[in-house]
């Protein structure tokens, strides 16, 4: 059985292989930084987070959970992780703690996220 993935090519383009692999170095941090982002992402609960913070100014724990139907302790491990990564940030008001997104990364997670800001 032929093997129909296989890549057979007659000439290799050297300065294009060694241009992108250029591009690859140079951007190698932002790319890492992405890989994160998507990562954190790639899981519905923070992705639905992250979502309705670019929505909506700011929620609690108990918005999320009302909202994703998830229990407190669900909630906060995801917050979390998205706060630890800098995605979002927390303010605590008396005994209540919001969370929003962090401005550096609104105008990027819109973009993602085909969301008009």
């Amino acid at each position: 059985m032929q093997d129909t993935l296989s890549c057979q090519r007659t000439n290799i383009d050297e300065s294009t292989i060694s241009s992108a692999l250029q591009l690859l170095n140079q951007k190698n941090d932002w790319l890492e930084s992405r890989v994160q982002i998507f990562a954190l992402l790639g899981n519905r609960a923070r992705l639905d987070i992250v979502y309705i913070l670019l929505n909506y100014k700011r929620l609690c724990v108990c918005d999320f959970c009302d909202l994703l139907n998830m229990s407190t302790p669900a909630i906060s491990q995801h917050l979390r992780k998205l706060k630890d990564s800098k995605l979002l940030f927390s303010k605590k008001e008396g005994v209540t703690v919001f969370y929003a997104i962090n401005d550096a990364f609104r105008e990027e997670l819109a973009k993602y996220l085909d969301i008009k800001i």
